[in-house]
């Protein structure tokens, strides 16, 4: 897999009113040659998605990541958007290779899986000097994730429930609450 990746970090500090922090991580798929037949040749499955391509292959994933360090020590918060872009069966690719394979009928023509946004929330703080608490909410407004076309002859990709969960939210809103301790 091809691809360019961007990353950038930003700090503000605000004297008293604690620092500002953003970070971004971004990814955007030039090329995911695959070859399902060796000598046969290759074809792009980059934003594409099916029984050959697999699972899908968004051309851009990024997170936006802001953390306040507040001016009461120990304590942070943050709120992140991630952002997964849709994807197409890979029968809508025009690859003569593609067209040509006998693929089953989960490779719709014309089925997409829409691009999909992500807003997190949560904090931290950390007492004592060696114990922390974190605790946040993932996909606050439970974007559910694209559904993948249904077919009654099952399906070779790695589907659960006709979602991606590798790629995409599977479980909605969750809240989650974690304590470390260094020793």
């Amino acid at each position: 897999m091809n691809g360019i990746d961007v990353t950038s970090q930003y700090r503000l500090d605000f004297g008293r009113a604690g620092r500002l922090g953003v970070d971004f991580v971004g990814t955007y798929v030039l090329k995911n040659a695959t070859e399902p037949v060796t000598g046969l040749g290759s074809y792009d499955c980059a934003g594409f998605y099916g029984p050959i391509c697999g699972v899908p292959s968004p051309r851009w994933k990024q997170k936006l990541r802001a953390t306040w360090n507040t001016p009461l020590a120990g304590l942070d918060t943050f709120v992140a958007w991630r952002r997964a872009n849709g994807a197409a069966s890979e029968r809508t690719n025009v690859s003569p290779l593609i067209q040509n394979l006998p693929l089953p009928a989960l490779a719709v023509p014309g089925a997409r899986l829409a691009g999909v946004d992500y807003i997190d929330v949560g904090g931290s703080y950390t007492f004592f000097g060696h114990a922390t608490v974190r605790l946040g909410i993932n996909n606050v407004f439970d974007k559910s994730p694209p559904i993948g076309p249904q077919t009654p002859y099952g399906s070779p990709v790695f589907t659960n429930g006709n979602i991606y969960p590798q790629v995409y939210d599977a479980l909605g809103r969750y809240a989650f609450i974690n304590m470390i301790v260094d020793f």
